[in-house]
């Protein structure tokens, strides 16, 4: 009785928001006859698990041509299967980011065992992944005489995996005013903390996203100014102010994380590039 609580809360403790799509979209009849003669049943749960009764003909595979089989079974837009036969199970999962397919936990339902670090890590490092973002940002006016190049970076995590991000966000670059004749540069950082939400195109492996930011900006100025008062020049102040900017882009999915380009649009409209990766992923490469 104990083996078959575990199995419901492992089945029900799932939350894969990413593949809600696909269970209006299930046909039974059309799996099987793509997978029939390996599996005699097909099933979607209400958080988008497909759970297959598997043949002889499955059980009897090699550990590669399994995987080989789950492959194609979670290229339809899957991530997550749930395989049983006999009193065995077996759970596979899809990475979205790499597309690998890995074989995450199995166990026999005639023996006490409990995946807790099957739980632990579906719940911490699959739905709520952290990640890191590196990148270059600039914005340049037609004279050539004013603009900047900033590098920015973001520290956060995924409020819904895939979906939706919260994170920490640094930049810190320098900017140019002036004409042909006068020209004088800023020094510049600024913190702050923003959000995106993605909306996933598997297809292309891409995932375009909008988000808004809220963040604290320094600029000291490189020059002088003639006080009157005391007679002599002064270093110009540095000034503070608050920005809220809105970012909109593209994020394409290469290797263990993902290539984006977007515009963060406030008083000036940036253009962006840079690189998003999960270390927990990359660590499992």
């Amino acid at each position: 009785m104990k083996k078959y609580i575990i199995i419901i809360s492992l089945m029900l403790g799932v939350t894969c928001w990413a593949q809600t799509d696909n269970k209006g979209n299930f046909q039974k009849e059309d799996f099987l006859s793509q997978f029939g003669i390996y599996f005699e049943n097909a099933e979607m749960t209400e958080t988008g698990t497909i759970r297959l009764q598997a043949k002889e003909s499955f059980a009897s595979l090699s550990a590669e041509k399994k995987n080989t089989v789950m492959e194609l079974v979670l290229s339809k837009g899957y991530t997550l299967a749930s395989v049983s036969y006999n009193y065995k199970r077996e759970l596979w999962q899809k990475d979205v980011t790499s597309g690998t397919v890995t074989l995450i936990d199995n166990w026999d339902l005639n023996t006490l065992y409990t995946p807790k670090t099957t739980l632990k890590t579906l719940r911490k490092t699959d739905v709520h992944p952290w990640f890191l973002y590196f990148g270059l940002n600039s914005n340049f006016t037609s004279d050539g005489y004013n603009g900047g190049i900033y590098l920015s970076s973001r520290l956060g995590f995924f409020l819904l995996k895939n979906r939706w991000d919260l994170a920490l966000s640094y930049s810190l670059g320098v900017t140019a005013t002036g004409d042909e004749n006068n020209s004088s540069t800023t020094a510049t950082s600024d913190l702050g903390i923003m959000s995106k939400v993605y909306f996933p195109i598997k297809k292309y492996n891409i995932s375009p996203y909008v988000g808004l930011g809220i963040s604290y900006l320094w600029s000291l100025p490189d020059g002088t100014i003639y006080n009157e008062t005391t007679e002599d020049y002064e270093s110009l102040p540095a000034t503070t102010t608050w920005n809220i900017p809105v970012y909109l882009g593209v994020s394409w999915f290469v290797g263990p994380g993902s290539l984006d380009f977007g515009l963060q649009i406030s008083n000036n409209t940036i253009f962006m590039v840079g690189y998003t990766f999960s270390p927990s992923a990359l660590m499992k490469k």
